[in-house]
């Protein structure tokens, strides 16, 4: 076989592969519930103090994935809102990983080689916590005759609110015009919190989460809670 031949071949040959060198497949993530708590609760506690039974710092979350094609991967990473936080062999079909923090992620999972990336189609990853930063803004309409207000003279606007107004008045907090205020005093928040346990928040759904809700949407507005209640018990840590 002549030289020109033999290079044909060869330069034929590496052509070839190289085409059919590609990334991984697409992973697929197992579906499941992919909800976590950093706070355990006993929720048929009739006492405050028994409500909260432990707070997590942190808490381990595990996610498995499928492929179904493609060419292997030498690494797989676990995305959160499109930052790692797990790598492993590409080999792998699941990861534990630890949150110390509570939100609603994207979570994710992509699987790579030297030819490239493949990212699979995000889930809904919430961790509970008692801050409500797993919960979506309550933003609710103006009623009770306000209009919509702009502080322009850097003012304190407040008001005072009193969780038993739910009952003769009939004025649940998703009354107050919390967009148009600098400052709310708040009374009277139970000490140990839990849900189910404001009077002020009995005609929303979720009680004690539908105030969490509140702050979220107005995180500029100062909140003075005043409590009452008997003390917590101590609230263990994991």
């Amino acid at each position: 076989m002549k030289k020109s031949h033999i290079a044909l071949l060869v330069s034929s040959l590496i052509t070839a592969t190289a085409a059919n060198a590609a990334a991984p497949g697409t992973p697929s993530l197992d579906w499941g519930t992919h909800t976590y708590a950093l706070v355990e609760l006993n929720r048929d506690a009739q006492s405050y103090k028994e409500i909260v039974v432990a707070r997590h710092n942190e808490i381990p979350v595990t996610v498995s994935w499928q492929t179904w094609s493609g060419d292997p991967a030498q690494t797989a990473n676990v995305l959160l809102d499109g930052k790692t936080v797990w790598t492993g062999k590409g080999s792998s079909k699941s990861a534990t990983f630890n949150l110390s923090q509570g939100g609603v992620y994207d979570m994710s999972v992509e699987l790579c080689n030297a030819d490239g990336c493949s990212e699979s189609t995000s889930l809904k990853l919430t961790v509970a916590d008692t801050d409500g930063s797993h919960l979506a803004p309550l933003v609710p309409t103006l009623q009770e005759n306000n209009k919509p207000y702009t502080n322009t003279s850097g003012k304190v606007v407040g008001t005072y609110f009193v969780e038993w107004s739910v009952y003769d008045r009939k004025f649940p907090l998703d009354k107050v015009p919390a967009q148009n205020l600098t400052h709310m005093l708040y009374g009277f928040t139970p000490i140990c919190g839990g849900d189910g346990i404001n009077d002020s928040l009995k005609q929303i759904p979720g009680s004690f989460e539908a105030l969490q809700k509140r702050v979220r949407a107005h995180q500029t507005l100062l909140w003075l809670f005043m409590t009452r209640g008997l003390p917590c018990k101590k609230v263990s840590k994991a």
